[in-house]
């Protein structure tokens, strides 16, 4: 079974892969035409959205692969606290911190309360 991220990248590729099939079929008939009736004008609003489409569908995979290796750098590279932790990821480092804070909140403020 494929996961959903996998799924998601090959639909982003057989998007890619249609639109460019697309353009270039596009492209052979504005020609057939041109060639019958040279005053035709050039039809540019087909290509001005397919070269924003493809422009989304090319950003989308970059972020996927960049953040796909961000990850798997962040993974094969662990970061060791004090208390001997490892995390992997930035967002993690962010939880850690707080949950460090509040831990230390509690034993300081809330503590003595308990006690009395």
């Amino acid at each position: 079974m494929l996961s959903p991220h996998a799924v998601g990248v090959t639909m982003i590729v057989i998007a890619l892969i249609g639109l460019t099939l697309a353009t270039w079929r596009q492209q052979r008939a504005v020609k057939l035409l041109r060639s019958r009736c040279p005053d035709l004008l050039t039809p540019i609003g087909g290509h001005v959205m397919a070269g924003m489409i493809a422009f989304l569908g090319i950003l989308a995979l970059l972020a996927d692969l960049i953040v796909n290796l961000l990850n798997r750098i962040a993974l094969t590279v662990p970061r060791n606290f004090p208390d001997g932790l490892p995390v992997p990821l930035v967002r993690n480092l962010r939880l850690h911190a707080t949950s460090t804070r509040v831990a230390s909140f509690a034993s300081k403020q809330v503590a003595p309360l308990i006690t009395r």
